[in-house]
Order: C-alpha cells, then structure tokens, then sequence
C-alpha cells in the first residue's frame, strides 16, 4: 500500500511538472504571438503616419502652389508666385472667352464666321493682357490673394476670404468695364461667373478648414490611443488583457491544484498510516524469520549429520551386499527355498504314485482274471443256445465265429447305463469297455442277468 501511494505521488508530480513545461511552453508561445502583434501594430502605425503625412504633404503643395497641376512636378520659389497669377489669369480667360463667344454668337449669324473669328481672337488677346496686367499689380500690392505658405493656408482657411473676395469683385469690376465697352458682353453673365467663383473659393475654405479640423482630431486620437494602450516601457494595454486573463486561468489552476494537493494530502495520511501498520507488521515477520532461520540452521546441522550417517550406512550396506552375492555364490541352491521345497514335493509325489502305480498293477491283474472269467462263462452259454461267440470288445477286432453277427446293435439307453468308476486313465477305457460289454450281454441276453460273475471280480485284461 504505501509503495502504491508513493509511485502514484511521484506519478501526479510527474505530471504536474509536465503541466508546469506546457504552461510554460504556451506562455513563451503567446509571448511570441504578442511581440508579432506589436510588430504587426507598430507596422501598421508606422504605415498611417507615412500616409498621412503623404495626405498632409500633398495638401500643403497643392495648397501652396508647389507642384503645376499639368505636368505635376515642383515649381521653383522663385516661380512660385508667377505660376499662381497663370492659374488665375488661366481661370478669369476662360471666364471670358465663354462670355465672349456667348456674345459673339450674334455676330457670326450676321457678319459671318470670318468676321466671328476675327472679334472672338482680338476680345481674346485683349481680355488676356488686361486681366494678366491687372492680376500682377494686385499681386504685388497684396500678396495674400494666394498665399505660399502653411500659414497663410491656414489663414486663408479661416479669415482670408474677405480679402480674396475684395480682390476678386474689384477685379471682376474692371475687367467688366473694359470687356463692356469693347465686346458689349452682358453684365449678368459675368456676375454669375464671378458669384460661381466666389462659391468655389468658399467651398475650397470650408473644405480645408473641415480637413485641418479632421486632421488635428486625428492626430488627439492616436496620441489618446497610444496614451491609452501604453502603461510604461514595452507596456500596452493588449498585454494587460492578456496578462489578466493569464493570471486568471493560473488562479484557476491553483486552486484545482491546491484541491488536487488537499486530497494528497489525504491519501498521504492514510498512507502514512498504512504505512506504520505495514512496518508493525514488518517486525513481527522479521522476528518470526530469525526465528526460522534459527530452526533452519538447526535443520541443515541435522541434515548434515544425517548425510554422514546415511554415507556410512551405505557404505555397510553394500558391504553386506556383496558379502550376501558371494556366500550366495558359494551356498549355490541352499538359497533356492521354493525349489527345494518343489523337489521335495516332488519327492513325495514320485512316492505316492509309485504306490499308487503298484495298486493299479494289482487292481489291474485282479480285473483281467474277472475279465477272462466272465469271457468264459460267454462262451459257454453261447455254446448252450448255439449263438455266436461275442467278440472281445476290449481287443478291437471280432472272433471269427460260423454265423455272421451284425455289429450295428442299437445303442443301450442312457439310463440303463451305469456310472463307471473313475480310477486312472490307463484302466478307465478297460472298465468302461467291459462295462459295455456287461450291458450288451444283460440288453441281449436277459436269461444271463443275475448269472454273471460281479464286476469287482473281473479282471482288466490289456490287449
């Protein structure tokens, strides 16, 4: 029990170590993530800031003049101002040569193209250097009515369109009055000319007011943003999210580990318990082995002892082994019990038939005379009543006699027969024939019964 506890502590912080690398490893990870974003981030920022400076260089060099809107490269310093009363002398000629063809309309119809063309190319001509000349001197007098500078941008922007204005109506005056005289052109159409310019030159202030508006709010707002985002050095506020969100999960880790290492705790107790019983139970198995071994070494000394005893033994007993083969050798059948117990049987019966023998030899003698005595008395009474003689049945062949007898006889039946003695195998086949011989005479002859002499007295007679 308590090396299971132990194996399974040393398992659960096995892998909490393997949990603490992971973590680890998914920390670093994150960290690699986070410095990517802040690239990422930085990137991106880096690439706003181009582009609006990009935004603000371009407005300020079209604001100012800087680049010529045809060919779009930067116009010199010193040309700087020259270019701006081109594009305002390009402008009002325009504004004129549609008036003037709007007024020359009636005199092609009645003079001809010819004559058209003509007064269309001189109004031109002279609209051109009237305009250019009085453009330049206004110019020069009051430089703000096209400013080559931030400043006067942003002034311009704000408060000088008044100016502008003025410049403009007092220009748009005299170029009417001498367009007027010489051309006849129509009032109204160059005051519509002049208004639909004054709402261009509006509408290009409020534009560049609502820009400048819109740039300055955007500049607040990333300089709030990157207040906002950054706490200090290499501090932003994605890595306080991330790091608050890090340091719950490890909370929550904690505490399950802090329950996981409750129930340790717990298991470690019982352990411990366990373990104190295990080493109880320890001692009292060591006592107990001492005890054995004691009784083992007692045990082996026995068993020493006993081999040598037993080596000895041995040692006597092939001894008499081979003492026993040679007087067994030497006796020869004096250690043959049953055979000599089997020749003294023999002995004994050798005796008893040898006795046996001579009293059949005399039973044998005594039959043989009874057997001539009763052959005698057949043939007398076969004499007397001139029957055949009977052939010797014992002897195997018949007497030779003047009549014929048949030697078919019907069988005597079995009840009539009588039992004969059983004596040996030599004289049994003797009585048996003249016991036949007897029943044949009595079947036959029933005047012979009670006249032949007993079977006792009949001697067996070998043939």
């Amino acid at each position: 029990m308590g090396l299971d506890a132990e194996q399974k502590y040393n398992k659960r912080l096995l892998e909490y170590s393997a949990l603490k690398v992971e973590e680890d490893k998914e920390k670093q990870e994150m960290n690699q993530e986070i410095s990517k974003l802040r690239g990422q981030k930085e990137e991106l920022a880096t690439e706003l800031d181009n582009q609006l400076k990009a935004l603000m260089t371009r407005q300020t060099e079209i604001g100012l003049a800087l680049k010529n809107s045809k060919t779009g490269k930067l116009i010199p310093p010193e040309k700087r101002r020259t270019y701006g009363v081109e594009l305002a002398t390009q402008y009002i000629c325009t504004c004129t040569q549609m008036n003037a063809m709007m007024t020359a309309g009636l005199a092609v119809e009645e003079r001809g193209v010819a004559s058209a063309a003509l007064v269309m190319g001189r109004v031109v001509i002279f609209l051109t250097q009237i305009t250019r000349d009085k453009i330049t001197n206004d110019s020069t007098q009051s430089p703000g009515v096209l400013p080559c500078k931030g400043k006067d941008v942003e002034a311009a922007g704000q408060g000088g369109y008044p100016l502008r204005l003025g410049n403009l109506r007092r220009t748009a005056k005299v170029t009417s009055l001498r367009v007027l005289r010489k051309t006849s052109l129509n009032i109204k159409i160059v005051q519509r000319l002049v208004s639909r310019q004054l709402n261009k030159f509006k509408e290009v202030g409020k534009i560049r007011l609502e820009y400048t508006k819109l740039r300055n709010h955007v500049t607040a707002q990333e300089e709030l943003r990157k207040s906002i985002e950054t706490f200090g050095d290499d501090l932003f506020l994605i890595d306080y999210e991330q790091l608050r969100m890090e340091n719950q999960n490890f909370l929550e880790k904690i505490e399950e580990r802090d329950e996981e290492l409750e129930r340790l705790r717990q298991k470690a107790t019982s352990s411990i318990q366990v373990l104190a019983h295990v080493r109880e139970k320890a001692d009292a198995t060591t006592s107990d082995i001492h005890e054995k071994v004691k009784r083992l070494n007692d045990t082996d000394a026995e068993v020493t002892f006993l081999r040598e005893q037993l080596t000895s033994l041995k040692r006597r007993r092939d001894h008499f082994r081979d003492e026993s083969q040679r007087l067994r050798r030497e006796a020869g059948l004096l250690t043959e019990t049953r055979l000599l117990e089997d020749f003294e049987e023999s002995i004994e019966e050798a005796t008893r038939l040898s006795a046996q023998l001579q009293n059949l030899k005399n039973s044998y003698s005594d039959q043989q005379q009874k057997l001539e005595n009763i052959r005698k008395t057949i043939e007398v009474i076969k004499a007397k009543q001139r029957l055949p003689a009977v052939p010797p049945v014992a002897s195997g062949f018949p007497i030779k006699t003047s009549k014929k007898i048949s030697t078919s006889l019907p069988k005597i039946p079995q009840e009539k027969k009588a039992i004969l003695p059983v004596s040996n195998r030599k004289t049994s086949f003797i009585y048996k024939l003249a016991s036949n011989s007897r029943e044949y005479l009595e079947f036959y002859l029933p005047e012979t019964a009670g006249r032949l002499p007993p079977e006792s007295s009949v001697k067996p007679v070998i043939w």
